[in-house]
């Protein structure tokens, strides 16, 4: 599958424009050139052709975000995976103590 070939009902990952993935998305409108879904605070757009966001204009070109196809490997950045290990828990070991009972006399045989 291709973005060109993306119509309602699909999945694509959102990529912020540094590269990093933020979440899956599910199309809702396509039309011929464009693709749209709701993200986090808004409606966007992107193109078909390149990817890349349409809608609301970004500051400058080189700050949009993109869309890739979505191929079901992204894990979300604050889910863990399944795998994980279980947190350990750090205990403090024990300090031997160092009184010394002074008080007390040595007990001597009387010969």
């Amino acid at each position: 599958m291709s973005l060109a070939t993306l119509k309602k009902g699909d999945t694509v990952i959102l990529n912020l424009f540094t590269g990093v993935p933020c979440g899956v998305k599910t199309i809702e409108p396509a039309d011929k050139n464009t693709v749209t879904f709701e993200t986090r605070a808004r409606i966007s757009t992107f193109s078909k052709k390149y990817g890349k966001q349409i809608r609301p204009e970004p500051r400058s070109p080189r700050f949009a975000s993109y869309i890739t196809e979505d191929d079901g490997n992204f894990v979300p950045h604050n889910k863990k995976k399944p795998n994980s290990k279980k947190k350990t828990v750090r205990v403090e070991p024990v300090k031997p103590s160092r009184k010394v009972n002074r008080k007390a006399k040595p007990e001597y045989d009387e010969e």
